[in-house]
């Protein structure tokens, strides 16, 4: 099937769909109360063919969500019981799905034209709520969701299920924020046979290429999927987004998406590399499995020196679209010279109003000319203006009044923190009060002197600065200046003084005076946000370090993941976080392990060699497993393995290794005597690995 024809087949889906819409039951008609025992309480959503009610299973008082499939609106008979057999199948088939992270399935039935399927009920919000509501998501939980998508979706396609509708709305989050897959067993049906109509229509812009060319489709094209709402979920945009339906499937097919980092700047590169590989045109350049991405996931800061390969694009765009492009550019530079007029005129008036070219004092801004420091004033400026003060500010220094000089600049600094004449003003008018208190007085009691207080990012050049001199000139001590205590100057030397102590009250305090004077002072504004972010990090850091201690260490992982959004190179955070992640990890590990070794067991007793073979994780071990267990079950009957649950040791020396350590001991008939007899009694030593997403033995010894 070509693109083409694919663009033909959905525009003709989402026509006929229009016309099935308009046949829906009404949700307000008020005819519906109860879908087989189940009691209708209220409708959740609308679909293209039914809808999502929330219902009550009277028979154990559970409330439970129930989808309605109207198969009657398919107008040929021979496709309507293709579909609804088909539907019986993947819905039962989905019903068997038991996994933490996908929607569980109850109950599939029909009543009259309608089929429905009953399922948990989420309280909660979608994905795609979340995306297009802007709430900021940070790469940590990024990460920990996408993690539990793979883990979902990994067990879903070793049970022969492919999803083939992953996208944000199929996936909900309930109140913790936990994910959940939805629609197994109708995506196949939706995405296969029709597309969503009237509020849920949307473009194809999650599927494969495979998928929008109409070929068959695996796991990996669930992972092209998993990429795409990995790119959106980082950037806030859609990997193929377009206008029309067509423009989205010739991108997804023929483009590659805009690179992370220039829609999202900051982005560590390991997330170009993962996303560049899920969302990879071929399906064999791509992860082949969930569990890979997952793991280069929880690695992205590994992968920047690492290869990934990435299927480039090979067609270029067809020749009409390229003339639409050049048809463009006369009226993008009429329009850009009309643009650049009102910016000139608009430019011209600002000028004449405050003495600076806005698009141009932009660009220079913080760039200091060489000229006289005290530069004469403008004829005339607006009273109040910042021109105005500057001029009265010279006026006044001229006249000696250095106190008023300071007051001035310090106005026009508290509106404009880098205007560089009201800086000069001020660093002269001070220099001169210096001057002045050092002939009046015999010393410098009660004044305090020290060098210009200045920002935080100049303060390592003007050290350079004063080496250079130290060692040139060490004769010339540094010129020192007097700061006026209570000036806006000393509050904020001594805010500075008491946020490096720790003293944040503080420093909100003497921070808030500044501000109550000069509202708009930046620097003032920045001390405030700092202390208050300092303090709320004290009060977070002290609630997870009391969760980790109580082994709470879900909610210690979010205390944690909360100040890292604040201060993401904080220390005790990301140690805690590691620790709580660590814990969380190794304690689902334990389960899993333990879990094998009761398969194992039980595998044993019921002579299922495939089973065994399974966990089996080296050739060689498994050669050998073979052979010994072959033996036993050719020559012994009714075996019968005890393990000592209370004695089994899981100690873990990284992520992917451990190492189980348990008693067992183990009986069975002999064939030729008929005789019950010891098979194994003793310690049994499991060298462990994790590969993919599954525990394997890689080394046994039995003691």
């Amino acid at each position: 099937m070509t693109a083409g024809e694919s663009f033909a087949i959905i525009k003709g889906r989402c026509d006929y769909l229009t016309e099935l819409k308009k046949n829906i039951r009404s949700p307000k008609s008020g005819k519906m109360k109860n879908i087989g025992k189940y009691k209708i309480t209220s409708i959740l959503g609308k679909g293209a063919m039914g809808i999502v009610y929330k219902a009550l299973d009277p028979d154990i008082n559970r409330d439970v969500a129930i989808k309605t499939i109207r198969f009657d609106l398919v107008s040929e008979e021979g496709d309507r019981e293709e579909m609804m057999e088909r539907f019986m199948r993947e819905a039962q088939a989905a019903g068997k799905l038991t996994h933490s992270n996908i929607i569980t399935i109850y109950d599939v039935g029909r009543e009259k034209d309608m089929t429905y399927i009953v399922m948990q009920l989420i309280e909660g919000k979608s994905l795609q709520k979340v995306i297009s509501s802007g709430e900021k998501i940070s790469t940590q939980e990024v990460i920990q969701l996408m993690d539990q998508l793979c883990k979902a979706l990994d067990y879903a396609h070793d049970n022969g299920i492919i999803h083939r509708d992953i996208k944000p709305a199929n996936i909900l989050l309930d109140k913790n924020g936990k994910p959940f897959i939805v629609d197994f067993g109708v995506a196949r049906l939706e995405t296969s046979t029709l597309t969503e109509a009237g509020t849920t229509l949307g473009t194809p812009s999650y599927m494969s290429p495979e998928q929008v060319m109409g070929k068959k489709v695996d796991r990996r094209s669930d992972i092209f999927s998993l990429g795409s709402i990995l790119y959106e979920l980082l950037t806030g945009k859609r990997a193929f987004q377009a206008q029309s339906i067509t423009t989205v499937i010739y991108k997804i097919i023929n483009e590659e998406p805009v690179a992370l980092t220039e829609v999202k700047k900051g982005l560590p590169i390991g997330f170009e590399q993962i996303v560049c590989r899920a969302l990879a045109k071929d399906p064999k350049d791509r992860y082949q499995n969930c569990a890979e991405l997952a793991t280069d996931l929880h690695n992205f800061d590994q992968l920047s020196d690492k290869t990934i390969p990435v299927t480039m694009i090979k067609e270029e765009l067809p020749t009409l679209m390229m003339r639409r492009k050049r048809k463009l550019w006369p009226a993008i530079a009429i329009s850009a010279a009309v643009i650049l007029l009102a910016a000139a005129g608009g430019g011209y008036l600002s000028y004449k109003k405050t003495g600076e070219i806005p698009f141009l004092s932009g660009i220079f801004k913080g760039v200091k000319a060489e000229e006289p420091p005290l530069s004469p004033p403008p004829e005339a400026a607006v009273p109040g203006s910042i021109e105005d003060k500057l001029n009265r500010a010279k006026q006044s220094f001229d006249k000696a009044e250095y106190a008023e000089t300071v007051r001035l600049a310090e106005e026009v600094l508290a509106e404009d923190a880098e205007n560089v004449r009201a800086q000069e003003y001020l660093g002269e008018a001070k220099s001169k009060m210096s001057e002045v208190l050092v002939a009046q007085t015999s010393g410098t009691e009660g004044i305090k002197t020290e060098t210009p207080s200045l920002p935080q990012d100049k303060k390592l050049e003007v050290t350079k600065t004063e080496k250079k001199i130290d060692a040139e000139e060490p004769s010339q001590p540094l010129q020192t200046r007097a700061i006026i205590p209570g000036s806006t100057e000393d509050k904020l030397n001594r805010a500075n003084e008491s946020f490096e102590k720790g003293d944040y009250d503080e420093t909100i305090r003497l921070a808030e005076e500044v501000i109550a004077k000069y509202p708009k002072n930046q620097t003032a504004q920045d001390y405030i946000t700092k202390a208050k972010n300092e303090i709320m990090i004290v009060q977070i850091l002290e609630t997870g370090i009391s969760r980790y201690k109580n082994r709470d260490y879900r909610q210690c992982l979010q205390e944690m993941e909360k100040i890292l959004e604040l201060d993401k190179d904080h220390k005790e955070a990301k140690k805690y976080w590691n620790l709580a992640d660590k814990a969380i990890y190794e304690a689902n590990s334990i389960v899993e392990i333990r879990q094998i070794i009761e398969s194992v067991r039980k595998a044993e007793e019921e002579k299922d060699l495939p089973v065994i073979l399974y966990y089996i994780g080296s050739p060689d071990l498994q050669r050998l497993k073979r052979t010994d267990t072959t033996f036993i079950f050719n020559n012994f009957d009714d075996i019968n393995s005890v393990i000592d649950e209370s004695r089994i040791s899981i100690k873990f020396k990284d992520r992917n290794h451990a190492e189980a350590n348990f008693s067992n001991f183990s009986t069975a008939v002999n064939k030729q005597t008929g005789q019950r007899t010891k098979v194994f009694e003793g310690q049994v030593i499991w060298a462990m690995e994790k590969q993919g997403n599954v525990w394997k033995i890689t080394k046994e010894d039995k003691i």
